[in-house]
């Protein structure tokens, strides 16, 4: 009996916890695709150089189509490694999370 009590606290103490960021969106990411932003800068051309929490720095197009509102007021960037041409393996975005925007 006392280990049915223990799975039903341990069940109710996980259902109770939500994910840091559960409003990123699901075509963002798959749990480990977004990150948040440690720094972000705006290069003259409207490219944002993104880096994130894991160390990696990606590149947004300034016309990229992934922009969302951040609901926590800060920077996130989801991304997966691509291969580009001549097989260099680079972070492409896939969203990005920009604080003040709707």
């Amino acid at each position: 009996m006392a280990r049915i009590w223990l799975v039903c606290l341990v069940l109710l103490g996980l259902s109770g916890t939500a994910s840091a960021h559960e409003w990123y969106d699901p075509e963002c990411c798959t749990g480990k695709d977004c990150h948040s932003a440690v720094s972000v800068e705006m290069q003259k051309n409207g490219d944002y150089i993104v880096k994130s929490d894991d160390g990696e720095t990606i590149v947004v197009p300034p016309h990229f189509a992934g922009k969302h509102p951040s609901q926590d007021q800060k920077f996130h960037i989801c991304y997966q490694m691509v291969s580009r041409r001549g097989g260099k393996i680079v972070p492409a975005p896939i969203c990005f999370y920009i604080p003040g925007t709707t």
